[in-house]
């Protein structure tokens, strides 16, 4: 991939880590608050739980990562010319 589009890629997937993961997360972590869920006894449970959903979510940021990659890679080649090597 060329500088633009590993730029472009980064800027992109950057803003997804801090949505999708942290987000995902982080919105765990505060709705067990909203709910009243939360308190002394509770805190390491609920923070188990934040921990796997970013996990989750991670492994699917992942993926996506990679198949954007992948799929990137197949549009920057170009098709040969069929009348080139004749």
């Amino acid at each position: 991939l060329g500088i633009r589009r590993r730029t472009r890629f980064c800027h992109i997937f950057s803003a997804k880590i801090v949505l999708e993961i942290f987000g995902g997360a982080g919105a765990i972590w505060g709705f067990s608050a909203v709910l009243n869920l939360r308190h002394d006894h509770t805190q390491t449970f609920w923070r188990i739980c934040a921990l796997i959903s970013g996990l989750i979510f991670g492994i699917r940021f992942l993926i996506q990562a990679k198949e954007q990659s992948t799929r990137a890679k197949v549009e920057v080649v170009p098709e040969s010319p069929r009348n080139s090597l004749e």
